[in-house]
This record gives structure tokens, C-alpha cells and sequence, in this order.
């Protein structure tokens, strides 16, 4: 299984994200499991294809916008695509680093 966790620019929530799914995945003994983090607003997000895109099995969007964005511009099927609604929060504390992390392990857990 191939995952792709969005976020704005692919440095907090869905770098975050990535490293959550992947402990849970090898907790759960899921074997060749992937996750990847991007950002969809980021410089590298100019050079995705569609086609980029097509072998992830599942895609995790941190807000709702971003899932029109998959689907107008990417062509991802919307049965692929699941919105966490994790905002994005600074991180210049300890106690923000761990509400995010906390949040989005409550969020992902139901897909594993």
C-alpha cells in the first residue's frame, strides 16, 4: 500500500503525518507499506504530472480545498481521497509540535 499525505507546503502536518502512518503500518505488521509527504502549494508541485500520481493507493488531504485540487488538476478519483481537516498550526512550541501530533493520530488511526 502506497499513501500520499498533503499538506500546504509538505514541511508540518504532512512530514508529521508520514512518520505517524508509517509506525502505525509497522505496528500492524503491514508489509511493503509507503507513505510519502508534498506539499501541493510547494515549488515541486509545479513539476507533477497526473500521471505522478497514479500509483498511490490512497491520498490524505489535510484540508478540504485540496481535494478539488487533486481531482480538477491531477485527475485522482475521489474514492481515493480522504480529508483529515488538520489545520495548519505554528510550531515555535513543544506543546503546538505535540497537539499536531496527537490530532493527527487520532485522525489516521481509523485507517489502519
Amino acid at each position: 500500500m502506497k499513501d500520499l499525505f498533503i499538506c500546504s507546503g509538505g514541511i508540518n502536518r504532512s512530514r508529521m503525518a508520514v512518520s505517524i502512518a508509517s509506525q502505525m503500518a509497522f505496528e500492524k505488521k503491514i508489509g511493503g507499506y509507503e507513505a510519502i509527504h508534498w506539499g501541493i502549494y510547494s515549488e515541486d508541485a509545479k513539476r507533477v504530472s497526473p500521471e505522478a500520481l497514479q500509483g498511490f493507493d490512497r491520498f490524505f488531504v489535510m484540508e478540504p480545498e485540496m481535494v478539488g485540487i487533486l481531482i480538477g488538476k491531477y485527475e485522482v478519483s475521489p474514492t481515493k481521497i480522504w480529508d483529515l481537516r488538520v489545520e495548519d498550526i505554528p510550531l515555535h512550541e513543544k506543546e503546538a509540535e505535540k497537539r499536531l501530533r496527537a490530532e493527527l493520530t487520532d485522525k489516521i488511526r481509523p485507517y489502519f
